[in-house]
């Protein structure tokens, strides 16, 4: 069987090494948050029975795919199902429908709801609702809100109809560390104030992780070339 040489392990450590970088920084998507409505002040009233709160939102960017929404059981225990809805502004129908039991849900925490990604939401309005059907008012949750209406481009409704204030909400969006660079320097300009100059410190920097790889690659091959020379003349 021919011997595979040092060098070609290198090469391939090294190409895959390469491959992995690519891979995060082009391919993996990762949960960006797009819309943060905050602080909740208030509780709602409960929801049950017919009641149905929801929040209307305009998604920002593409890859709509997770909402987080702030819940509250008065601490104490409630145990009916209750059904969380997505749909879009123009559709009466819900593409996105979750059941969960009230007794899961943790008290003034935020409760999260993913779905799969939406990959032309930007610009698009949307509405989530959350509803209980099975609940009685001593059995039920509601929602953190503000009073005030801090979000402009949505509104807070109850049964369809608008009521003053917002739902305390997140939502996210999936995607690529490459499509983020330019919410990065907006946000953190820092040094690098433009995507070109953060796309510049990225490749220098992969490429000084790559020479520092190729370095210590060298090192170990010199060592065991070492440690085999001994093996074949002992003192």
């Amino acid at each position: 069987m021919r011997k595979v040489s040092f060098r070609t392990i290198n090469l391939l450590i090294l190409g895959f090494f390469l491959l992995m970088q690519f891979w995060l920084i082009f391919l993996k998507t990762h949960d960006t948050m797009d819309i943060n409505v905050s602080p909740g002040t208030n509780p709602t009233l409960n929801f049950w029975g017919t009641t149905r709160m929801a929040q209307s939102f305009v998604s920002r960017l593409n890859g709509l795919s997770r909402i987080d929404v702030s819940l509250a059981t008065h601490g104490r225990p409630n145990t009916k199902d209750v059904i969380f809805e997505l749909r879009q502004a123009t559709e009466a129908k819900a593409f996105v429908r979750l059941v969960f039991n009230a007794a899961t849900v943790r008290n003034n925490a935020f409760r999260t709801f993913t779905f799969p990604k939406q990959h032309r939401s930007a610009g698009k309005k949307f509405i989530f609702s959350l509803t209980s059907p099975d609940s009685t008012e001593p059995d039920s949750i509601c929602i953190w809100m503000s009073q005030l209406n801090i979000y402009e481009d949505g509104n807070y409704l109850i049964n369809g109809r608008p009521q003053t204030g917002d739902l305390n909400f997140r939502v996210y969006s999936r995607r690529a560390i490459v499509s983020e660079l330019r919410r990065i320097v907006r946000n953190y300009p820092g040094i690098f104030h433009s995507p070109a100059l953060l796309v510049a410190a990225m490749l220098l920097f992969t490429l000084a992780e790559i020479l520092v790889l190729a370095k210590l690659l060298d090192i170990i091959y010199a060592l065991s070339k070492g440690t085999e020379t001994e093996a074949d003349h002992p003192e």
